[in-house]
């Protein structure tokens, strides 16, 4: 199901306010969606899991506070996210403990969902920056495409 790009953002707000009382200062958030990108429409719960292994991961590896940054904006016609937090890119093969061991699911549910719903027009990519993880998102959609997508 898409949704408006705002919706998704609005329920990470709520989570980042729940997360806030359990970490405190521990935690620093920042958000800067394009208000052009307010209304690209998104398939339900994408960006979500970016930012709930931002936080797990973060929280593990990461000197406190824990900063993450999510930042979205239309460039083009395409949307482009960004979801970066301090720390390190913890490998599914990596077996630190039992709090940092990933299995990698989420990101592959996350390609997948993108595979369905954006066939060969999209991008996705996870990397280590500069001591940051950078979750990189890029929807290519045409004009039309994308008008079809709103009406629905």
């Amino acid at each position: 199901m898409d949704i408006p790009l705002i919706h998704e953002i609005e329920a990470i707000r709520h989570y980042f306010a729940i997360e806030k009382k359990r970490y405190e200062d521990k935690l620093e958030v920042q958000i800067d969606i394009d208000p052009q990108a307010e209304e690209y429409p998104v398939i339900s719960f994408l960006i979500h899991p970016l930012v709930e292994n931002a936080l797990k991961y973060g929280m593990c590896t990461s000197a406190m506070p824990l900063k993450i940054e999510i930042n979205a904006k239309v460039q083009k016609g395409n949307l482009r996210v960004d979801v970066w937090n301090t720390g390190q890119w913890i490998d599914p093969s990596d077996k630190r403990g039992k709090e940092t061991v990933s299995t990698g699911t989420g990101l592959q549910n996350i390609r997948l969902r993108l595979q369905n719903a954006f066939p060969r027009s999209h991008e996705f990519n996870v990397s280590n920056e500069n001591g940051r993880v950078h979750a990189y998102l890029k929807i290519n959609q045409s004009v039309q495409h994308f008008s079809r997508r709103i009406a629905v």
